[in-house]
């Protein structure tokens, strides 16, 4: 009936008389078309629409609505004639502030815009919209810089009107606004000349301040209220202003107080860091009369709900439970005459008296500062390095046949590009980059341009670390040789793996892999990161690395199991058949952080399986390699404690507990492998999923133990395994890199 109806209704209105609309009346009517659509939203087509095309013939007689052609028509010359106004508008403009963010539709379209904020000279504020685009592809840090780029430039607005940049507390939009430039360049030449950095301002204490400008221009008065601003955000306090409306043009601007235990929301800086690690700190003493007291005072035993359960607390002593100590592995190291010889471990540590076991030689080599501008004594100091630093490395094996190329440049992200591209061209081998008190971004994007964009290895000090350690360098290079040593593709020491396991044959060639998985929000934007690294020498000495992003499927939820896990796996275990002569290791032993013991049965349904599909894929028709699958927890509230009748103190270094308080019939061992230097040392709980090994509980604790000896970057005993602390850090670094979705991000380590 109602189509009936309404061909009964086209047809008659086809009866009408049409009349005939002048061109004058036409543009006028497309123009208000235009805006129409413009202010609603609407479809550019809306006005050739049947029904608008009824409605249109009724009302107007003789007029058609324009058609999809001409709105684009004359949607450009209005943008076109915006963007004009615009320009002449905002170069009269001394100063404003920038409002950038992104908007997904119902769709999934991602949207970003501009606006920018000014004054009037009667102290209103104005919003104008700069630019809206629609978003092609992911929304990542360099697509949002590009466009914040590109409309400052369209629209000629230069550095010096910039005063700040508003936005959310997405990573991808803080890393694109942190190297945007505000105010006068040469404030960024040296830091000194900026008044607002100075020491002193620390300590200015704020109530109240009143400010009468009645003789200051709009101008001024701004500069002033930006300034004093900037001075007490300086000094972390809050900023109020309120206007007097008594005809003065008076401000009076309040400082703040922070109220107690309120949370801020920035990261803490370096000092509040150190305050927190110290809070943190606490004797192993100190932490037993605490567990105790906390005890004693919740009165277990009198709770009527554990009453009821029939549950008794003894609350008399902690439980007293067997440990064994086990024994120290042996790490050889290389003599002057090419020899081998053994570092003796005590308490967790050793000393390195001789030469790494193998060096590479640097040819060309240099040092890049970045920071302020250098006065004569970070010269003087900067030099004193320079001079040193290739004998020290000597002591060490590493040979440096070259004299360094010295580059100066400010943080900014411009230089560093410049340096890196010059570095580069240069064909160096090797770039120690010392930052002074910078940001952590400029860290971040160092290793981004050194590791993925350019390809060059870089080594990063703190010129506050040299400083410090200006007459001790020795023992500041041993500590940064280990790392570049590593870098450079040599080995620092090596242990005997399979001096730790009571039955291994000298055929038998071991691989190591360690897993985990990073978790930032997770969601399209930020996903969870998952790393694996795999040994890829017959000493395992040396790793590669994977990494690989995992997209929730949908709103947030971080993913713990690895959804690649077959592909990294084939992947490492390719690079380990290229670098030990087309071999593959016949036993395999992972170590798997960030699992809850509720997953683990998702982890041997999901990535065990992957594991052995990988190994199908790569050995084909050869034997399969036997398989150890280990979690690694070392977030748990258990704690050990050794009392000789006067003291209370950490377990030793090697002390194993694997009776009393462990799985009644699973295999799981609580292992504390490095000796505590502050604080109450923190035992890593490991947990057997998987054995085809056929490991003994003293083989696998040992084998484990031996493993912490074996990290690069130190010369002491870690937490946890070498491999799994590896892992750990790749996926820690990763959030600074730019993923290709055709393919995963390859390092070598």
């Amino acid at each position: 009936m109602a189509q009936i109806l309404v061909s009964f209704v086209m047809l008659f209105v086809g009866t009408v008389h049409v009349s005939v609309v002048s061109p004058e009346r036409k543009r006028e009517l497309h123009t208000a078309a235009v805006n129409c659509i413009l202010r609603d939203g609407l479809a550019l087509g809306v006005f050739r629409q049947p029904g608008m095309s009824q409605f249109l013939q009724i009302a107007v007689p003789g007029y058609a609505g324009p058609n999809g052609k001409t709105v684009r028509q004359k949607i450009a010359a209005i943008y076109s004639s915006y963007t004009t106004k615009l320009r002449s508008v905002l170069s009269k403009v001394d100063f404003f502030a920038l409002t950038c963010d992104l908007w997904r539709s119902s769709k999934r379209v991602h949207y970003i815009s501009l606006t920018g904020h000014v004054f009037t000279n009667k102290y209103k504020t104005v919003s104008i919209v700069l630019g809206c685009h629609r978003v092609i592809g992911r929304h990542l840090s360099t697509t949002i810089e590009r466009y914040i780029e590109f409309e400052l430039k369209r629209l000629n607005i230069k550095q010096e009107q910039l005063v700040s940049i508003t936005t959310d507390n997405g990573s991808d939009m803080k890393k694109a606004t942190s190297t945007l430039k505000f105010g006068d360049d040469t404030s960024h030449n040296d830091p000194t000349d900026d008044e607002f950095d100075s020491d002193s301002d620390d300590n200015i204490n704020f109530s109240s301040l009143t400010i009468n400008d009645s003789k200051l221009s709009s101008i001024d008065h701004y500069k002033l209220l930006l300034s004093v601003f900037n001075l007490m955000k300086k000094a972390r306090a809050g900023v109020k202003f309120i206007r007097n409306h008594n005809g003065t043009n008076e401000y009076v601007i309040k400082h703040v107080e922070i109220v107690e235990w309120e949370r801020a929301m920035r990261p803490l800086d370096s000092v509040q860091q150190r305050l927190v690690a110290q809070k943190a700190i606490v004797k192993p003493e100190q932490r037993y009369n605490e567990i105790m007291d906390i005890i004693n005072k919740r009165n277990f035993n009198g709770d009527s709900y554990l009453k009821a359960l029939n549950i008794q607390v003894k609350t008399e002593d902690m439980l007293k439970i067997q440990a064994r100590i086990l024994p120290l592995p042996q790490i050889k190291y290389r003599a002057q005459n090419n020899q081998e010889v053994v570092e003796h471990v005590a308490f967790g540590k050793w000393k390195i008296q001789n030469q790494f076991r193998s060096t590479s030689v640097i040819n060309k080599w240099g040092m890049i500062y970045f920071g302020s501008k250098p006065d004569n004594n970070i010269i003087e100091i900067l030099k004193n390095f320079e001079k040193q630093l290739p004998s020290l490395l000597m002591r060490y094996g590493i040979g440096i046949n070259s004299n360094p190329l010295t580059i100066a440049k400010p943080s900014r992200k411009d230089d560093i590009d410049q340096t890196f591209t010059q570095v580069k061209s240069q064909d160096w081998q090797l770039a120690i980059v010392i930052l002074n008190d910078t940001v952590p971004e400029v860290y971040n994007y160092v290793k981004k341009l050194g590791n993925q964009k350019i390809g060059l290895i870089t080594q990063c000090a703190s010129f506050q670390a040299i400083q410090r350690n200006s007459e001790k360098l020795h023992m500041y290079v041993e500590n940064l040789s280990q790392k570049l040593n590593a870098k450079i593709g040599g080995i620092n020491g090596i242990v005997n793996l399979k001096a730790a396991l009571n039955q291994a044959s000298n055929n038998d060639r071991f691989m190591f892999f360690g897993v985990d998985v990073t978790h930032t929000t997770s969601s399209k934007e930020r996903p969870s990161i998952a790393a694996i690294v795999g040994s890829c020498d017959p000493t395992c000495s040396r790793y590669a690395v994977r990494l690989c992003e995992q997209y929730p499927k949908k709103d947030r939820c971080s993913i713990e199991i690895i959804k690649e896990m077959d592909k990294m796996v084939i992947d490492l275990l390719r690079v380990y058949a290229r670098s030990c002569g087309n071999t593959l290791p016949n036993r395999i032993v992972f170590y798997r952080d960030g699992v809850d013991d509720g997953q683990f049965q998702k982890v041997l349904d999901n990535e065990v399986k992957k594991i052995k599909d990988a190994c199908r894929v790569v050995y084909g028709q050869n034997p399969l390699p036997r398989l150890t699958f280990i979690i690694v927890k070392k977030r748990h509230n258990t704690r050990f404690f050794t009392y000789d009748g006067q003291r209370t103190d950490n377990v030793e270094a090697g002390t194993v507990i694997d009776v009393d308080i462990t799985h009644p019939s699973e295999f799981d061992f609580y292992l504390c492998s490095q000796a505590a230097i502050m604080g109450t040392s923190r035992p890593a709980l490991y947990h057997v999923l998987h054995d085809e090994n056929g490991f003994s509980s003293n083989d696998i604790q040992q084998l484990t133990y031996w493993l912490c000896h074996t990290d690069a970057r130190c010369s002491k005993s870690v937490s946890i395994p070498a491999p799994v602390h590896y892992a750990h850090l790749a996926a820690y670094a990763s959030h600074v890199y730019e993923f290709d979705h055709d393919g995963d991000e390859i390092l070598e380590k």
